[in-house]
C-alpha cells in the first residue's frame, strides 16, 4: 500500500501550497507516497490542477478551514487506498525527504504522532484548550498542523468529526479540540518533535524544538492563521539559515 501526504487549501494558499510541493519533490526519494489536497468544491485549484501536479484533489463541502477541513480524509473514498497519513499545513515546509517520518508513523500505529507546542497543556490558553478539565501534568500542548497517523486511526478520526460538531461553538479553533480529544484518548507520542521545527519571528519555540533550523525534515512557519503565507518571506529565511 501507498501512503499520502495531504494538506486542505482555498485561494489564500495558492501560492504557498506551490512553493511547498515544490520544496517536497525536491527532497522526496519514495515513488510510493502520494499527495492530496483537500479543497472547496468548485476551487480554482482544481481547474488549475496541472500548475500543482497533484496526484489526487478531494473537493468537499462545506469547506471548514477553522474546524473539521483538515480531519476529513476518512470520508473521502480513496483513502482505503493508503497505510499511513501525514497532514501538513501549507506553510510547513518539507527541505529534506519525509520518507523516515512514515516508518516512524508505520512502526507506531495506535498514536497520533505530533510536534510539542508548548510543555503543559494546563497551563495554555484558548489557542490549545477549551475546557476546564484538568489534565496529567506531563501532557503537553501539540500542534495541529504537523501530524501523522495510520489507518488503524480513521475511526478516531471520525469520531474525533463527531466530536468537533459537538463542541465547536465553545472552542476558538481546531487546535484546542486536538489536543483535548486526543489528550483524553491517551493517543499522542511526540515523534514529529524529532523532525519539525517550528519558526516563528520572535523565536518563541526556542525552548521547545528538538532540533535545529538546519537539521529539520520539516519548517513549520507559524503566525497569520487563515490569511496565507509571504513566500518570498519563507524563501529569504531558508536562504539566509542555509537551508535551500
Amino acid at each position: 500500500m501507498k501512503n499520502l501526504i495531504y494538506f486542505i487549501v482555498n485561494d489564500n494558499y495558492k501560492s504557498i501550497l506551490q512553493y511547498t510541493l515544490s520544496s517536497l519533490r525536491k527532497h522526496l526519494k519514495d515513488t510510493n507516497i502520494d499527495v492530496c489536497c483537500i479543497v472547496p468544491e468548485n476551487n480554482s485549484i482544481t481547474n488549475e490542477r496541472y500548475l500543482y501536479a497533484l496526484d489526487e484533489i478531494y473537493e468537499i463541502n462545506p469547506f471548514d478551514y477553522r474546524y473539521t477541513a483538515k480531519f476529513l480524509i476518512g470520508e473521502w473514498p480513496k483513502h482505503e487506498l493508503y497505510e499511513n497519513f501525514l497532514y501538513l499545513d501549507t506553510d510547513a515546509i518539507p527541505v529534506k525527504d519525509v520518507s523516515t517520518v512514515f516508518q516512524e508513523i508505520n512502526n507506531s500505529p495506535d498514536f497520533v504522532h505530533g510536534v510539542i507546542e508548548a510543555p503543559c497543556l494546563n497551563k495554555e490558553s484558548h489557542y490549545h484548550r477549551f475546557s476546564e478539565i484538568i489534565f496529567p501534568e506531563n501532557a503537553p500542548a501539540y500542534n495541529a498542523g504537523t501530524f501523522g497517523f495510520n489507518k488503524k486511526l480513521i475511526p478516531k478520526f471520525k469520531s474525533f468529526v463527531e466530536y468537533i460538531n459537538t463542541n465547536r461553538s465553545k472552542a476558538y479553533l481546531d487546535q484546542s479540540l486536538f489536543n483535548e480529544f486526543f489528550t483524553i484518548e491517551n493517543c499522542f507520542q511526540p515523534t514529529l518533535s524529532k523532525y519539525t521545527f517550528l519558526f516563528n519571528q520572535d523565536d518563541i519555540y526556542k525552548n521547545i524544538n528538538k532540533i535545529t533550523m538546519q537539521d529539520a525534515t520539516i519548517i513549520h512557519f507559524l503566525g497569520n492563521a487563515y490569511g496565507g503565507k509571504n513566500t518570498i518571506t519563507i524563501d529569504n529565511q531558508l536562504k539566509q539559515n542555509n537551508i535551500l
